[in-house]
């Protein structure tokens, strides 16, 4: 939870809070300094940057607390750190700090008592625990074989898009990314990896329900980066069709749709739709049906958004059945499994 890929430095601590600086948690620009807590379960929380006055776009560190400083009205807590903020030309200077408010108990008037307690205003924080990762294949390089597990893709890029503006950052050695978000805002996280397809999340963290009693929300999402196998067809599930027919049923726009996505977020990736039918009709028909299959494909493909330059229709007949079985004897479930739809990345 502490910490990253980056450089994690000068910790100190305070009675329950220990303060470091970090480079690469999310912050305003060098080495910010962050604190973080042990919670009920003996957990740290997710650091909580002190942003400014106290962190600048250059470097700060080495924040410690005073405790030798005698106590002062409205004074909770004073010190000093040290920062870069100055510019090159002044190098690090050491700076103090003084964080003004009554203790608890003392200079408080008694309230009267048919006074309202005034409650205190909740500190809600959000994070998100972003995890990158691959599938593993019962058979290495066959996308069309049982997904067996997954694991992590270390180091990969983090595209952070919220309103007109974009963030890019790492993903650390484990394939995991922390930040922090703000509220009633809309964010979609684009995740990248050589070799692999882009995937996306997109959170609007106005929908989240902030719970008084767990002010501290932490939302945890993997991603899961499909490898790019270049000429190799991947079957699409549930493609069928009905018997001499092309339309697209109903039940096979789901795996339109996610492939639709997949292209969306690979805007550079050209695919080939190929189309196969059962066994039955001569082969000069069933070539044609198959490709008015895959053009169909095609088609809702475009009616989506997908340009038809990035889409090519292939339809082979009857060749190649999923299922080998007598014509004559197939069952309805075979000649539908034969009845199928597939693609490939073409470049």
């Amino acid at each position: 939870m502490i910490n990253t890929l980056g450089e994690e430095q000068y910790p100190t601590v305070y009675k329950d809070t220990l303060f470091f600086s970090s480079d690469h948690l999310a912050g305003l620009g060098g080495l910010d300094i962050f604190k973080t807590y042990l919670d009920i379960n003996n957990q740290w929380i997710p650091p909580i940057n002190l942003r400014a006055p106290v962190n600048s776009g250059g470097d700060d560190f080495g924040y410690v607390v005073d405790t030798f400083a005698p106590p002062k009205d409205n004074v909770l807590l004073q010190g000093y750190f040290t920062s870069s903020r100055a510019g090159v030309s002044r190098g690090d200077d050491i700076y103090a700090f003084t964080i003004n408010g009554s203790k608890d108990g003392s200079d408080i008037a008694e309230k009267p008592k048919d006074e309202t307690p005034v409650e205190k205003p909740v500190d809600y924080q959000l994070f998100l625990s972003l995890k990158v990762m691959e599938p593993q294949f019962e058979v290495k390089d066959d996308p069309n074989s049982r997904r067996i597990g997954k694991r992590p893709l270390p180091n990969g890029p983090i595209v952070i898009t919220e309103g007109l503006s974009d963030q890019r950052f790492v993903t650390d050695e484990l394939g995991q990314f922390l930040i922090r978000l703000d509220w009633d805002k809309e964010y979609v996280f684009t995740a990248k990896y050589r070799d692999h397809l882009a995937a996306t999340y997109t959170l609007n963290t106005g929908d989240i329900v902030r719970d008084k009693n767990k002010p501290i929300t932490t939302i945890t999402q993997i991603l899961e980066l499909d490898p790019i196998f270049r000429n190799k067809e991947i079957i699409l599930e549930n493609i069928f069709y009905d018997y001499d027919q092309w339309a697209i049923r109903e039940d096979a726009r789901p795996s339109l749709n996610a492939l639709a996505v997949i292209l969306k977020n690979n805007p550079a990736i050209h695919i080939q739709l190929s189309s196969y039918t059962d066994c039955r009709g001569t082969d000069e028909y069933n070539m044609d049906l198959s490709q008015k299959r895959a053009q169909a494909a095609i088609e809702y493909l475009m009616s989506v958004g997908i340009p038809g330059t990035r889409l090519v229709a292939q339809g082979f007949g009857e060749s190649n059945p999923a299922v080998n079985c007598i014509c004559e004897e197939c069952t309805e479930e075979q000649h539908q499994a034969n009845r199928r739809t597939t693609f490939k990345i073409i470049n």
